[in-house]
């Protein structure tokens, strides 16, 4: 079965990273450094495909949001159902922190932004190849893709819960996980096997790490500063792209000013 990404022969990333990738002539190259080129980038990607990214992003974000409502209505329920025991009161009758249902929410979450996450690069990747991408395309990329972000999402969803109800050392694992992961789901994107993705985006970072820790930042800044939760809708496309125009940047690949028509 073919794979829906282009070959490394038809990438506009190239061969094993071996260079600037060939660019339309006739489209302007977007300068600067990498987080800054990264962020004019992803923002041009974003709002002049706005089908192809927003149409995908609301139909997960419902979906996580019935799934987190669903959840809530369980828990409630089955906490209201149970017997209670005057003998079991005291800290040995609390649910721990850490429990099978957190566990199994965890799990749905991951698969879902996994399969968003590998839709918006998908159409990412059309972008940065010169084209407008599909409102299909912006659903789903390849099977790697969906893995390799299912694992990141997961590790971090999971060592953060263990920083919540467990220990808080957790937390310095789930921050290493994040930071040597960062470009892992891009490699993926662009055609890299599972556990080569997951190399190359440690060793990309190790070559990298103030660029990734900046633009990290970043992206910690801007979700903080969110309001309103439908916005998350704009905010995670946008996010996702920056990770692509700067891994594209670092890669030392040119950065195609995004097709407006």
């Amino acid at each position: 079965m073919s794979s829906p990404f282009p070959s490394a022969e038809q990438s506009p990333y190239g061969p094993e990273h071996s260079g600037p990738s060939a660019s339309p002539s006739h489209q302007p190259m977007v300068t600067g450094g990498p987080v800054a080129a990264g962020i004019r980038w992803a923002w041009s990607a974003f709002t002049r495909n706005l089908a192809a990214f927003l149409v995908p992003a609301l139909v997960y974000g419902v979906i996580m949001i019935v799934a987190v409502i669903a959840f809530v209505i369980v828990s409630v329920v089955v906490a209201m159902s149970a017997p209670s025991s005057g003998g079991m009161s005291g800290a040995g009758a609390e649910p721990p922190a850490f429990s099978v249902g957190s566990l199994l929410i965890s799990v749905l979450m991951a698969v879902v932004a996994a399969l968003w996450i590998s839709g918006i690069l998908h159409a990412g990747t059309a972008v940065l190849a010169g084209r407008r991408p599909t409102i299909k395309e912006g659903f789903l990329g390849n099977g790697t893709t969906i893995a390799v972000s299912f694992v990141v999402a997961l590790l971090s969803a999971v060592l953060n819960q263990l920083g919540q109800g467990v220990s808080f050392l957790f937390y310095l694992p789930a921050i290493v996980v994040s930071v040597l992961l960062y470009f892992a789901t891009v490699e993926a994107a662009r055609g890299a096997g599972f556990g080569e993705a997951i190399s190359s985006s440690a060793r990309l970072v190790g070559k990298n790490v103030g660029t990734v820790v900046v633009t990290m930042l970043l992206a910690v800044a801007i979700c903080l500063t969110l309001i309103l939760p439908i916005l998350a809708v704009v905010v995670i496309p946008v996010l996702q792209l920056l990770v692509l125009g700067v891994h594209q940047r670092v890669t030392g690949n040119a950065l195609v000013e995004p097709a407006s028509v």
